[in-house]
Order: structure tokens, then sequence, then C-alpha cells
């Protein structure tokens, strides 16, 4: 019969339950169901067109279900196929089989599939056991976007009491992804990531194209929205591959993060390039993503060691800008995120600037900035101009309302452009005050 005319009867199971577009339904759907003199029952259905607006789309239905003995040791065989069907996002067609009794009841499902990250295939293999909620995974292996993913060795799922995993081992991205124990309703989780490629990232953000591995190990146990437990992590040969940052060295991150009730003690280490080597530790008080979202959290976290300037060279290139030299961090943040207070000091030493199109070129750049609360002090930042000097000095508050700025700019016998139509050497004393993102003068 066409599905329209039984759209009264469907609408009858409840609102909600199908959706919305009970009305709209389209599509023939013919079965049949037997019993024979032995008691077995069969079921066999083809259906064409079938449309539920708002859920679903199947352009071929096909059911063909035996299942003997139903009232006492059933035995099943039944096979599925889905063709040409559509539901959140993806298309594509389906076809699943299951045989055996429901205690040891072989599956099988393969799919070949349109997502919105391109062409997708699944094929699956386990054994069911109905009456325990336990799954024996065998065969799983997923394609999706040119990267791969299968079960390197049998795994058990255990869905009696939320859901558990027995080791189950994935190779993926070039890599390994190994989970045991517990993710529902709790956490009792040990999950291991061997040398996966950073590369997968791309699946998700496409626009991120990042380059590397990722190796991690992580022991979380708890209620899933405040899970205690220990997180080392280790990026290796981190870089962009594409675009303006494309040019920058890779990079090295190791991180270990402790969770507990009131917080998560960080400890975490970035390296780049020759010079670069910058150590974070200290503590965000409550669940970390909470924390961060809600911007209430308390943090006392502290940054040392050097960066290499030259590091952002590779994004200044494009504009004839070139800049070397070292900042050394020796800083602090103290309070809440949403209202943090500075200490420490941001050391400059031996830099240079350059920028080829305004002729302008600063060497000798020394000077250490003080943080203090909201405010950034310059005591002294000198640099040479030529034969002359630049000196700057005052203070900024970039954390502060409307960003207050005073900053004096005094030059002697500078010439800090050069050009061949253009010369600039002379004294200047100069003073920039008031609010940068309000209103601030110049003179």
């Amino acid at each position: 019969p066409r599905l329209a005319e039984a759209a009264p009867l469907v609408a009858l199971i409840g609102p909600g339950v199908v959706g919305d577009g009970v009305s709209g339904l389209a599509g023939r759907l013919g079965a049949l169901l037997a019993i024979d003199e032995a008691g077995r029952l069969s079921v066999a259905a083809q259906g064409e067109g079938l449309d539920l607006p708002g859920v679903a789309r199947v352009g071929v239905l096909s059911l063909d279900a035996r299942v003997s003995d139903p009232l006492g040791r059933a035995e099943t065989r039944a096979s599925l196929g889905l063709g040409e069907w559509a539901a959140g996002g993806l298309t594509g067609d389906l076809r699943l089989s299951a045989s055996g009794p429901g205690a040891a009841l072989e599956m099988t499902a393969e799919a070949a599939l349109g997502t919105p990250l391109g062409p997708a295939s699944l094929d699956l293999a386990g054994r069911v056991d109905a009456p325990a909620r336990r799954l024996d995974l065998a065969r799983l292996e997923a394609a999706l976007g040119g990267e791969t993913l299968s079960l390197r060795a049998p795994a058990r799922l255990d869905l009696a009491d939320g859901l558990a995993v027995d080791r189950l081992r994935l190779a993926i991205g070039g890599g390994g992804l190994e989970l045991a124990g517990r993710l529902t309703p709790r956490l009792d989780l040990e999950t291991v990531i061997e040398g996966l490629s950073l590369d997968l990232v791309r699946l998700a953000a496409p626009d991120l194209p990042l380059a590397g591995t990722l190796s991690a190990r992580a022991r979380l146990a708890g209620p899933l929205d405040a899970p205690t437990g220990t997180l080392d992590a280790e990026l290796s040969g981190v870089r962009l591959t594409q675009g303006l940052y494309r040019g920058l060295p890779p990079g090295d991150l190791r991180l270990s993060a402790n969770l507990d009730s009131t917080g998560t003690r960080l400890d975490a280490r970035a390296q780049a390039g020759a010079g670069t080597d910058l150590r974070l530790i200290g503590r965000i008080g409550g669940w970390l993503p909470k924390a961060i979202t809600g911007g209430v959290a308390a943090i006392d976290l502290r940054a040392d060691g050097p960066i290499e300037l030259a590091l952002l060279s590779p994004l200044l290139a494009a504009g004839g800008q070139q800049v070397s030299g070292q900042l050394r961090v020796a800083a602090g943040v103290r309070g809440i995120l949403a209202a943090p207070r500075l200490s420490g000091t941001l050391g400059v030493a031996g830099a240079a600037f350059s920028d080829r199109t305004l002729g302008l070129s600063l060497t000798g750049i020394d000077g250490t900035l003080r943080l203090d609360g909201e405010r950034v002090l310059l005591p002294r930042l000198t640099a040479r101009a030529g034969g002359g000097s630049l000196t700057l000095e005052g203070q900024i508050a970039p954390l502060a309302s409307g960003m207050p700025v005073d900053l004096r700019l005094s030059a002697r016998d500078a010439r800090p452009i050069d050009l061949d139509l253009l010369k600039v050497r002379g004294d200047a004393d100069l003073r920039l005050s008031g609010r940068l993102r309000e209103r601030a003068e110049l003179a």
C-alpha cells in the first residue's frame, strides 16, 4: 500500500515518536507475515520511495527474516537492506545480517556512505549476546576522508549497565588507540594513544592543516562531568602545512595534568627551534572545561623560559619585516579567568626589527617589562636607530577597561628611517596618553 494512506494510523504511535512529518508520508511498502505448522515465523518486506519528511528517506528497502521456535530458544536468520537512504546529513546504502540464537547472534553490517566530509565506508562483524547485553567485536573496518580505522584484536563491549569496553584496540591515523574500562554511567577508563597523526584534525577542522603526532595516556574515574585522574600527552613535530604559518618551525609540547575534586594541576613544556623552551606550571580550579567556559575559576599559573623572536619572521616576511633576538619570560597570572592579575617580567635582549618597506631599522633593543596586576610597566626600553637612540618609558593596562596608556618616546640623534627618497634624523619627545579603546592623544 501507499504509506500516505497509513498516515492516520502512524500518528497514533504518539507525538514526537516519528517526527512532525507524519502527514507527508510517501512511498510504497509491502510486507508478508507467516507462521508455519512448526511455529516458524517468517517476515518479508519490500519498499520503495519511502519518505518520512524531516526524519529519513529510503529509496529501496528489503527485509527477509525467519525465526524458529520464537517462544522458546529462538533462532534467527535475517537480512535487511536499505538502499539510497538519507538521514541526518548522511546518504548511502546499508546491509545488515543476523543469524543464530539470541545468546549468540552472529551479526554483520556493511555500509557505503556519503557524508559532509566525503565518502565513507563501514564493515563490521561480531556476536551479540542479547540476554547479557554484550557485543563481541570480531571485525571493524572504516574509512573516511582518506583515513582508515580498523580493529587490531577482538574486543568486547558490555551494555548491561551503561557502556564498558574490554581492551578495544584500534589502528587509526598511522597510530593506535586503546580503551579499557567503563565509559558510562561513571568513568573508570584507561586510554592510550600511540603515534596518532595530527592530520586527522582536518576531518573536524578542514582549515587547520596540521602535521605531527600525538601520544597520550589517561586514567580517569568518577562522574562524567567532573572526573578525576591523570593525563600525560606529548605532541611531536607539530606544524602547520599550509597558509601563512607553514614557514614556522615544528614544535614539541609535553603536558601532564592531574585532576582532582578541586581543580587541575598543570605542568607543560613547549619547545620550538633552537632557542625556545617555555614551561608552564600551576593550577586551575574546578573541572577544566567548565572552568574555561565559565571564566570564574581560580587560576595560579606561572610561565618561565626563553622565546626566540626569530620564530615570528616567517609571519612578517610577506610584509618585508624581520625580527630577531630573545624574549625572556618569567611571568605569572593569578585570580580568576575573567579578571586575571599579572605578575613577573618580560625581558628583551639583543633584539632587532626592520621593515624594508618603511626603511625602518632598529637594533640593540633591550629592556624589561614589569607585569603588575592589570598593568604592563616599561621602566626603560631602549633601541639603536642608526647612530642615535630611542627610549620608550611608561605603562599600559591591556586588561583594564578602555586600555589606559601613558607612554613616552624619546629620540636622540636617531635615524630610524633611511630610504633613497626619504631620510629621517633628529631628536623628538612624544607622549601617547588616554585610553586606546576610547580616546588617546599623541603630543
